[in-house]
């Protein structure tokens, strides 16, 4: 995880000579300005939960901006699954590849937190929900509860050739599995067909 934010100071403050240190170390380098966690977690030393403090006298208001960045996506997938020279092979471990041959690529695995090696049955389940008129299509698959580079959209098609999203079912990762309905009666249409498709958002 990687730490980014920036000191926010009213309007007009004399911020130039204002420095931020780290109470009870001799360590500091944060500035009125501006700083970069990332400088901070760097330094072993200072590895642990620390309370900010100006280092010198100010008078007056600010506001701290602190943002969490993921990094959950493939490429850190594909690094802690995959070892030795397989983590540069994309016939073994890209996101199409299919290493173990048993018609799950590797981003679906990824797309749908199933295990990265051995064989799996597939992950969407497809069955109908309703009576008469009102029964509609219903898909159900797992997500992965974080990721920076994923979105599930539930697509139509009358004849398995074109596939038209359907609306309102489109999903970004979170906590547990989706249950998606389709739009249209089972009924309104001579033949419909579901499928979800993993792209990046």
């Amino acid at each position: 995880m990687n730490l980014d934010g920036n000191l926010v100071w009213t309007t007009g403050s004399a911020v130039a000579g204002y420095d931020w240190g780290i109470p009870a170390t001799a360590w500091s380098g944060w500035q009125a300005q501006g700083f970069d966690a990332n400088g901070l977690f760097a330094n072993p030393g200072l590895d642990a939960t620390y309370t900010l403090a100006p280092a010198s006298p100010y008078f007056g208001s600010y506001g701290r901006d602190l943002a969490s960045l993921s990094t959950d996506n493939y490429a850190t997938w594909r690094a802690a699954n995959f070892t030795g020279t397989d983590v540069a092979i994309d016939a073994v471990s890209g996101p199409l590849a299919d290493p173990d041959g048993v018609g799950i690529s590797n981003y679906a695995r990824y797309a749908f937190a199933l295990p990265a090696r051995g064989p799996f049955g597939s992950p969407v389940i497809l069955d109908t929900i309703g009576e008469g008129a009102a029964r509609v299509l219903r898909l159900n698959f797992p997500r992965r509860a974080t990721a920076t580079d994923l979105s599930y959209i539930v697509e139509s098609s009358p004849d398995l050739i074109t596939w038209t999203p359907v609306p309102g079912r489109t999903f970004a990762p979170g906590a547990g599995p989706i249950t998606a309905e389709d739009t249209v009666p089972i009924g309104a249409a001579t033949r419909r067909f579901l499928r979800v498709r993993v792209t990046t958002p």
